[in-house]
């Protein structure tokens, strides 16, 4: 596949979810609104403050109509989608997306969660070309940062939203000018991120301390918190700290409480110990301070 290039001076459609599709509201803002014909809003379930009404206002502020669901007659416009988890099925001119992943690493769903889990040393976002395929569209820019880990998923998705609004003023300042170029993918250094449900916020107790801490910093606010299981009931686990030293456990058995430490259990991994410095139960009422060692976490009742 060939480098392609793309220039596009008619109406824009928007399709935009959560806090991604909220730094592209930013973008759409700090450019010229007047290209944008309408604005496709779809709410995210999996968030605990979905900014879908704070997408539409702003977006209502600059003249921008929005609609719930896709226009039946696209006439001859192009779209832009960041953040929506939906097939688009209409016959647009070009569709254009950002994905919150330096492509062609973790396509699919959930990349920054992903990331952030495994411990990588860059995030960032990449505007490329739809073609159909699970986020394999040639490229037309990126914007990479690198970060410290851990690093909680709230403090990623600010520095993402700035990649994010800023490949939007890129894109619609240059496509009614000079157009855009679009490069192919290199597929052999492709890799993919699952989709998640409920059962990806569950600590697998087993890891060691670190990437625990990573799992419980990605998938924390917005997000509802990393999930385990205490006396039988569901808690959130929201904050901890990795221990600075393992003690050697003859008869190891990860997410056991090895002791109380200022009213914080310090839970046994598969290598190392984490302090669990903020418990919730599932009405979000804090847990702590606990005070009783002979009890353990677990990934299931």
């Amino acid at each position: 596949m060939q480098s392609l290039r793309v220039q596009w001076n008619g109406p824009i459609d928007l399709f935009l979810s959560g806090h991604k599709g909220l730094a592209a509201t930013r973008g759409v803002l700090a450019s010229d609104p007047s290209v944008i014909r309408c604005a496709v809003i779809a709410r995210d379930k999996g968030l605990v403050d979905d900014p879908a009404d704070e997408i539409a206002e702003a977006l209502q502020s600059a003249g921008i109509p929005t609609q719930d669901n896709i226009p039946l007659n696209t006439g001859r416009a192009a779209a832009l989608a960041v953040g929506w988890k939906r097939l688009i099925h209409a016959d647009y001119e070009s569709v254009f997306v950002i994905h919150d992943s330096l492509l062609p690493h973790l396509r699919g769903w959930n990349p920054l969660v992903t990331a952030l889990a495994d411990g990588d040393a860059s995030i960032g976002a990449t505007l490329f070309l739809a073609d159909g395929g699970i986020d394999t569209g040639p490229i037309i820019s990126q914007a990479s940062i690198p970060i410290e880990l851990p690093t909680r998923y709230s403090e990623a998705l600010d520095l993402v939203g700035e990649c994010i609004s800023n490949l939007v003023v890129k894109l619609l300042a240059r496509l009614p000018s000079g157009g855009v170029v679009a490069n192919p993918q290199n597929e052999l250094a492709a890799t993919y991120s699952l989709w998640r449900d409920e059962d990806d916020y569950l600590i697998d107790w087993s890891s060691d301390a670190d990437r625990i801490q990573r799992h419980i910093f990605a998938v924390g606010y917005p997000y509802r918190g990393a999930k385990a299981f205490l006396a039988g009931e569901s808690v959130r686990i929201l904050d901890a700290e990795v221990w600075s030293t393992d003690v050697s456990v003859v008869n190891r058995q990860p997410g056991k409480i090895f002791a109380i430490e200022r009213g914080y259990p310090l839970v046994v991994c598969g290598k190392g110990l984490i302090l669990l410095t903020e418990v919730v139960d599932a009405r979000g009422t804090s847990l702590l301070p606990i005070t009783r060692v002979r009890q353990r976490f677990s990934s299931r009742i």
